[in-house]
């Protein structure tokens, strides 16, 4: 078997992140409606897919999810986001299905605000969001699988007739964060601590 060198090391995983990043800005301008700059990647085509059926058995459950948190990305900005991205390995265990999870929430963040008349620069932050947080937070867990392209597209080539359990993660996320009344408090006293944050700066 043969050893990668340092150098071979340092490319893979700056890759890794360049590609998390990328994913996310095609899949939010993807599901805004908005036209991209050059063909979809191999992978975008993969979280496009993937992202879709989460969509369409889970419309309910990220529905209700956002509409909870009354976000506002001026006064609320990317700490609110974070503490989602967080709640969803709270348990430490990472999986493909859930970092898809976290490019389909940003992606209702967005879609949220754009209904909600914001531009379309304040829009696709959200994609930004989603790429640094995989980049920062995950990036050691995709290198240890080989990388995006040895497990990613082939988790998702073919997709079961029923996701796997980790996708309804957000589905019960609420009731981790103690029910309705609960997760609307405790986004609340986030929402409040990052715009005490901010005007103190």
């Amino acid at each position: 078997m043969r050893v990668r060198s340092l150098r071979e090391k340092i490319m893979a995983t700056t890759s890794h992140g360049k590609i998390a990043r990328e994913l996310g800005e095609d899949y939010v301008r993807y599901k805004l409606g908005l036209e991209t700059d050059t063909s979809p990647s191999v992978y975008a085509e993969t979280l496009r897919r993937a992202g879709d059926q989460v969509e369409e058995r889970y419309s309910l459950a990220l529905q209700w999810m956002v509409s909870q948190l009354h976000y506002d990305p001026i006064l609320d900005g990317e700490r609110s986001v974070r503490v989602i991205f967080d709640a969803v390995f709270e348990n430490e265990e990472c999986s493909w299905g859930r970092i898809v999870m976290v490019y389909v929430f940003a992606a209702r963040l967005a879609k949220y605000c754009q209904a909600q008349g914001y531009e379309k620069d304040t829009l696709e932050q959200f994609g930004r969001y989603a790429g640094e947080y995989v980049e920062c937070h995950l990036k050691r867990w995709i290198e240890e699988q080989g990388g995006w392209q040895n497990n990613f597209h082939d988790t998702f080539k073919t997709l079961p007739r029923k996701m796997p359990s980790y996708i309804v993660i957000f589905t019960v996320l609420g009731l981790w964060l103690g029910g309705r009344d609960g997760f609307t408090t405790r986004m609340q006293r986030i929402k409040d601590k990052s715009r005490h944050v901010r005007i103190n700066r």
